[in-house]
């Protein structure tokens, strides 16, 4: 195993009834030489629980003042690894994660950030569903703007990679991540995620209101990156791919509507491309309240996974699809 420092960051709040078995799952990944800094920002028990473990890998670090990306760029500032990854305090890491991620990220020296699929689970710790990301860089590039398009908690990358960047915006109180990535991405750095649900992502009640919130900077964020990346570039091919991009934006974070006006475009477009987005605007032209009752039932889910399998499309490779 090589001697490699890697540094665990892991802000949390409020998380007395997760923490034990999210710093379990760190102190027992099969790579050993690492250091867990805990930025914690909790006014329950969390302190308490954090206390019961007796491993001087462990950094615990009280502080109820500031945001995540303050807490992060804090972490940062204190860890002592070559290698950085993250990790939520109400979260679970598969014991080889870490292990996975160096190993790929030393294989592939031009690789900057690696991901993970994922195991969305709730709050008793069932398994719910497994998230797949796109895998190359190229599609996860291509998705940023519109979802994001890697798991934030799940990232290992090098410590030199986020100096260079200019750390976390802490300006940026929700959608942190997508602000980075997307600096990231502009700055030439490469990204891949692992084909492999290593990581246990939980979700709750108060990630319904900070989801909202983030969608609203995300997609700000994504329209301004699109923007800028069409106005780059004027030949017509590229017109579909345009309003594909911005449709899918607006599908996901923004108005059903325009939505619509941009799917419709595409078929002017190309006419014969009607299958590549079709359940997208057959939904979009349902209007707002059908579609978000749709959601809600996870209908969308259904249709989505019924018509990828009849056209046998995979869209976690959607750039080569809608070449």
């Amino acid at each position: 195993m090589n001697n490699t420092l890697v540094s665990i960051l892991m802000p949390v709040k409020d998380s007395e009834k997760y923490i034990s078995l999210a710093i379990r799952s760190i102190i027992n990944q099969t790579y050993r030489n690492l250091e867990l800094i805990i930025i914690d920002a909790s006014r329950d028990n969390t302190e308490k629980k954090i206390k019961e473990f007796n491993d001087n890998r462990i950094k615990h670090i009280k502080d109820i003042h500031g945001n995540l990306s303050t807490a992060l760029n804090k972490a940062i500032t204190l860890s002592s690894g070559e290698y950085i990854a993250r990790m939520d305090g109400d979260d679970i890491s598969d014991s080889t994660r870490i292990e996975q991620q160096y190993n790929y990220i030393n294989k592939y020296p031009e690789t900057d950030v690696v991901g993970t699929n994922y195991t969305v689970i709730d709050r008793t710790g069932k398994k719910i569903f497994i998230k797949k990301m796109p895998e190359l860089n190229d599609d996860i590039e291509y998705m940023m703007p519109i979802i994001t398009s890697v798991l934030h908690p799940t990232i290992f990358t090098r410590k030199k990679v986020l100096i260079e960047a200019g750390l976390y915006r802490e300006d940026i109180v929700y959608a942190e991540d997508t602000e980075l990535f997307i600096r990231l991405i502009r700055k030439g750095y490469r990204f891949y995620n692992i084909q492999k649900p290593l990581y246990f992502y939980r979700i709750s009640n108060k990630d319904k209101t900070i989801y909202h919130k983030a969608d609203e900077v995300s997609y700000n964020l994504g329209f301004e990156y699109l923007k800028q990346y069409y106005n780059k570039i004027k030949d017509r091919r590229s017109e579909y791919d345009k309003n594909y991009r911005f449709g899918l934006l607006e599908y996901y974070k923004g108005s059903i509507k325009k939505s619509k006006c941009y799917f419709l475009k595409c078929l002017i477009i190309n006419p014969l491309k009607l299958h590549k987005i079709f359940r997208y605007l057959i939904l979009s032209i349902s209007g707002k309240a059908i579609l978000g009752t749709l959601r809600k039932t996870k209908t969308t889910q259904r249709i989505n996974f019924t018509i990828n399998r009849i056209l046998k499309l995979d869209t976690n490779k959607i750039k080569r699809i809608y070449k």
